[in-house]
């Protein structure tokens, strides 16, 4: 009877943090769009491109560091 107990609780943290992982990155995704969409609306002349991606690239291998984007 332990041991079904444990494997239940073992499922329930599994599925719990796998859940809070998938929102995690749905909201940084969310947040780097939003965030991505002020700076291209903020910014103006001919080297705005280039400063996009470089933030965008950063952020990137930013969250890459952190593991919470996968590849």
């Amino acid at each position: 009877m332990e041991s079904g107990s444990l494997r239940l609780g073992l499922m329930a943290v599994v599925a719990v943090s796998g859940s809070v992982v998938f929102i995690a990155n749905e909201l940084h995704k969310r947040l780097l769009s939003d965030f991505m969409k002020k700076i291209e609306f903020e910014l103006a002349g001919n080297s705005y491109i280039y400063i996009i991606e470089t933030i965008y690239d950063f952020l990137m291998f930013f969250l890459r560091v952190f593991k919470v984007l996968d590849g």
